[in-house]
């Protein structure tokens, strides 16, 4: 079965994507929308109930939070009510619908099919503190080869321009990060 994905942005309606294979967390992950108003909209694109999504206030570091079903709503109302101070989501079970909040940071949907699926929100300083492989760690894939991941629209290097030394820290971390910018 499907794992849907549905993909917002402040001026539009959800797109919905849809990345094989069945997971764990039955299918419901969102990129956005950060207005609560909008929240139902993306909940419809995704077939879910929006008092069901899960949310997590995110920090720009590295920490994950696994979720279960009785954290369903989390967030929903008011971002004080997120999962706290994490950049990740994991759950192990189905109809769990993460959602993972970005401007110009990256996210990522990573799934273990039949297993489990994150939500990674993936940015400068996550990528420094390794958010993505933290995630994984987290979901311990018994078939590493299985796991697929889903990048969301992000800004590029012709849109963002950072301080070469804070380019110089990425790139020493993590060295294909670096982007030429116009």
């Amino acid at each position: 079965r499907a794992l849907g994905c549905a993909v917002t942005s402040r001026s539009a309606r959800p797109r919905r994507l849809a990345l094989s294979g069945g997971a764990a967390g039955s299918g419901c992950v969102a990129c956005g929308p950060a207005d609560v108003a909008a929240r139902p909209y993306l909940a419809q694109a995704l077939g879910v109930d929006a008092r069901d999504l899960v949310f997590m206030r995110q920090v720009h570091r590295g920490d994950v939070a696994v979720v279960t079903a009785a954290d369903r709503g989390r967030g929903v109302r008011a971002q004080a009510d997120a999962i706290p101070d994490v950049d990740a989501l994991v759950t192990f079970e189905a109809d769990v619908p993460l959602v993972v909040l970005v401007a110009d940071c990256v996210p990522v949907v990573v799934v273990d099919p039949g297993r489990s699926v994150g939500v990674v929100h993936a940015g400068r300083s996550g990528v420094l503190h390794e958010v993505v492989r933290a995630t994984l760690d987290v979901m311990a894939p018994t078939a590493p080869y299985a796991v697929r991941a889903f990048l969301g629209p992000a800004i590029g290097g012709c849109c963002y321009e950072v301080e070469a030394e804070v380019a110089e820290t990425i790139t020493a971390t993590v060295p294909a990060a670096r982007a030429p910018t116009t």
